[in-house]
């Protein structure tokens, strides 16, 4: 029997799992498959719909009028019949919750992903509870990284399909405007300048302020470097404190959130992931596939990516001194920095290429299907 998919992704933004949406189905061009995601609106795009049109993907909107839309069952319900599905593949609670109710009531596969989970407050913490729930009773369940693997084998049982399917990263495919050379000019940067760049939401599990008490110890050694923060959220305001209250304003960059992501990574010299908590992080990918440095803690999915000293380096969570030294070392030695970033470039493939990453959630799909 022949896979017929509806992926049912949750997000309005172009976030990590939405990069690995489309880069699965530009990498696999024999799926037939049907990619839905929640609009408020009728016409109205979200960053996602936008792009994911404009890459020419066959999208379905699934309009969502309030929190308790209990029409979005129909709604989905009626894709997978006129489009005769008999897989779901689902991102996030909210699908989750569609596909638990709709697989039992179609008779079909349902496949579920986990990307991690954040803490930031209460509605998180209680999506987090109903995605777990959810994740329990999906047919086959995919994690992105060994913790996750670990987590959700556990609580499933050794009878459910549980797979660990690693994120792939695939060259040209962040959006790209007006080049990095362009940005560094943009934000005041010279040539003399060593650019840290760290990208993500503003949201506790970041880290972010573990990477400005560090860059401000570091600051008299290196008075050179500077700080590029892209990304925004409900952490903004605290970190921006205290860059002001550290006397670090000079050094640091707020750049909001972009889109244009390609350019950024273009732009700085050194990518740093100062977590707490962590899935399989695209960043640090992307910045190897840029052949930039790049410094993480050692959370999450990370050793999967990063050998500490050959192509990276690895600092423990919320080590402030540990990440200052090493940022230290990495900024002042040029020749060490370019070798380590070629090394990380190298060590990309075949381990996370995107083509092996399709070939393994194609395998899921079959083997449900198959199965007796």
């Amino acid at each position: 029997m022949k896979p017929k998919v509806l992926i049912i992704y949750a997000s309005s933004t172009l976030s990590g799992p939405g990069k690995g949406l489309l880069q699965f189905i530009r990498h696999a061009p024999t799926l037939d498959y049907v990619l839905a995601s929640f609009i408020q609106m009728a016409g109205v795009d979200t960053e996602f719909t936008e792009i994911a049109k404009s890459r020419g993907t066959n999208y379905i909107p699934i309009i969502q009028k309030g929190m308790l839309d209990v029409s979005l069952i129909r709604q989905v319900r009626e894709i997978c019949n006129a489009n005769g599905i008999n897989i779901i593949q689902t991102h996030g609670y909210k699908g989750h919750v569609i596909a638990l109710i709709l697989s039992k009531v179609l008779g079909i596969k349902w496949v579920a992903w986990a990307h991690g989970w954040t803490n930031e407050n209460a509605k998180v913490r209680l999506y987090n509870r109903i995605e777990r729930f959810c994740l329990k009773r999906a047919d086959a369940a995919i994690a992105v990284s060994p913790d996750l693997y670990g987590i959700i084998g556990g609580f499933r049982g050794e009878k459910k399909k549980t797979h660990m399917i690693l994120n792939g990263v695939d060259e040209g495919e962040l959006l790209s405007d007006i080049g990095g050379h362009a940005v560094r000019h943009h934000y005041g940067i010279t040539q003399q300048n060593i650019v840290v760049g760290c990208f993500g939401r503003f949201s506790p599990e970041k880290g972010q302020e573990v990477l400005i008490e560090s860059i401000a110890r570091i600051i008299p050694e290196c008075p050179s470097i500077k700080v590029m923060l892209v990304g925004s959220g409900q952490e903004l305001g605290k970190i921006e404190a205290l860059v002001d209250r550290l006397g670090i304003s000079n050094h640091v960059i707020f750049c909001g959130y972009q889109r244009a992501m390609q350019d950024f990574y273009e732009a700085v010299d050194i990518v740093v992931l100062p977590s707490h908590s962590e899935g399989l992080p695209n960043v640090a990918l992307e910045g190897m596939m840029h052949k930039r440095a790049v410094i993480s803690t050692d959370v999450g999915g990370v050793r999967e990516i990063i050998h500490n000293g050959e192509n990276g380096w690895i600092v423990p969570p919320g080590d402030r001194l540990a990440m200052a030294e090493v940022l230290k070392m990495v900024v002042t030695d040029t020749e060490l920095r370019n070798l380590v970033s070629e090394r990380g470039h190298h060590s990309l493939y075949p381990k996370f290429s995107p083509e092996k990453r399709a070939q393994n959630i194609l395998s899921v799909y079959n083997d449900l299907l198959n199965e007796k």
